[in-house]
This record gives C-alpha cells, structure tokens and sequence, in this order.
C-alpha cells in the first residue's frame, strides 16, 4: 500500500480579523468616508466597546445605522463634515459616556458648547 501526500498545502488558521466579534474594536478612524450613512460593515462590531471615533472629511450626515444609534466612545473628534447635522442633545444622546469631543469646520453640528478651539470636556 503506498501513500498519497497531497500537495495542496493546509488551511491558513483562522484570523481574528475575519471575526469582528472576537475582535472588540476599541477605536475607529474614518477618512473621506463616501457614504451619508455608516458603513454596513462597521456595524459587525459592538460600537459600545469602542473608546475613540475619530472621523475627518466625507459625506457623512447621520451617524445611526439601523437600530444601532449609541456609541460607547468617550473621546469623539469630528472635523471636516460639512454634512454631518445633530444639535447637543441629539449628541449626547448618541454618545452617552463623552468625556471629550472636538469639531472643526462642521457648520451643520449646532448649539454645542466647544470653547473658542472647538473643544468640549466634560466637567470633573
């Protein structure tokens, strides 16, 4: 009896990056994101893991997906969303561990309380 090896070679072993939910996503850095809603593929993750979301440029308007409208970041940076439209409380409402945000060139955010740079803490 002889035996056959075969050459094909093993499977790779699985990655932890194919598995969104193995993977906790603890900060998101969004560049020129087309799309005026979130991306589909971004809601794999559990965003209330997530600690910074950081998203500068793009086509952004809405940052609900779905059912999916709370984020659990605490530091939020938000610059150059020319469409982005909330008001404070519709902010803190998606955002309810904030600790900082910062927004730059956003004309549609409104009534937020940032100081002269743009910048909001929250209170100790």
């Amino acid at each position: 009896m002889s035996r056959v090896k075969s050459t094909k070679p093993p499977p790779p072993p699985p990655s932890p990056l194919m598995d969104p939910v193995s993977v906790p996503l603890e900060k998101l850095n969004l560049h020129y994101f087309p799309g005026s809603k979130m991306p589909d593929w971004l809601m794999q993750w559990d965003l209330n893991k997530l600690k910074k979301l950081y998203i500068r440029g793009g086509s952004l308007s809405n940052l609900c997906h779905g059912k999916q409208c709370k984020w659990g970041a605490t530091n939020v940076r938000f610059k150059f969303l020319e469409k982005l439209q909330m008001d404070w409380s519709k902010l803190q409402d998606l955002f309810p561990d904030l600790t900082y945000l910062e927004i730059f060139e956003c004309p549609e955010l409104s009534s937020i309380p940032c100081d002269e740079n743009g910048v909001w803490k929250k209170a100790d």
